[in-house]
């Protein structure tokens, strides 16, 4: 799945997004946290989803594990 996808097909993000969070559960890596963040920055700033939709996505994107982002922590769950 390519970005250039996300122009015709704006449920793709919101595919990859869904996928990505589910790996967290398993251990977030700065990437993967990187990679999410900038998913929900996409999905908040594309007017084809539906307004309650952007406005959670950037909530969370706001929100978003700053420190997984910056690697400066990890996630595990136990």
């Amino acid at each position: 799945m390519d970005a250039t996808d996300y122009a015709e097909r704006p449920e793709l993000a919101l595919v990859a997004l869904l996928e990505m969070l589910h790996q967290c559960h398993r251990g977030a890596s700065p990437a993967l946290a990187a990679a999410i963040r900038t998913h929900l920055l996409v999905v908040a700033a594309d007017t084809r989803h539906p307004e309650a939709v952007r406005d959670a996505a950037g909530r969370l994107a706001l929100e978003w594990c700053t420190d997984l982002v910056s690697g400066e922590h990890s996630v595990t769950t136990h």
